[in-house]
């Protein structure tokens, strides 16, 4: 329990299925420490091969990082779509444990979520279980 070196955080990834196809998640979040509330460092990349033509959304800038309940962690920050522009971010995943795999889950939600198609607002939201793949909490509350 004396571990100067551990981390806390979220890490994980692989297939979520969604309503509209398989996506691809990659996962990595870890807070900086007490001295920085809510702030923190790591990656997100979600890959949707259906959605106009196929689509990368990846985390650019800081995030931070938050547990909402005892099973559910929540990160925002901004991304880049297909490697251009910034939108703001929050994704939602949750761990089932290692005890109920296949029940793991992400929520993604990019931009404004009220743009309709053809408009110059970028919206986008997915959620599934991870059917392929881990969500791994690096603590607990």
């Amino acid at each position: 329990d004396n571990c100067e070196c551990c981390l806390t955080g979220v890490t994980g990834g692989g297939v979520v299925r969604t309503e509209a196809a398989d996506a691809t998640l990659v996962l990595f979040a870890t807070e900086l420490g007490d001295e920085a509330e809510r702030q923190a460092t790591g990656f997100v990349r979600w890959i949707d091969p259906t959605t106009n033509g196929g689509m990368t959304l990846e985390s650019v800038g800081p995030i931070t990082y938050e547990w909402r309940v005892e099973t559910e962690r929540e990160i925002r920050g901004t991304m880049a779509v297909n490697g251009e522009g910034e939108e703001p971010f929050v994704l939602f995943v949750t761990d089932a444990g290692s005890a109920q795999p296949g029940n793991d889950t992400a929520r993604l939600q990019v931009g404004d979520l009220d743009a309709t198609e053809g408009g110059d607002r970028f919206g986008y939201q997915a959620a599934g279980i991870v059917v392929g793949g881990d969500i791994q909490f690096l603590d607990t509350p």
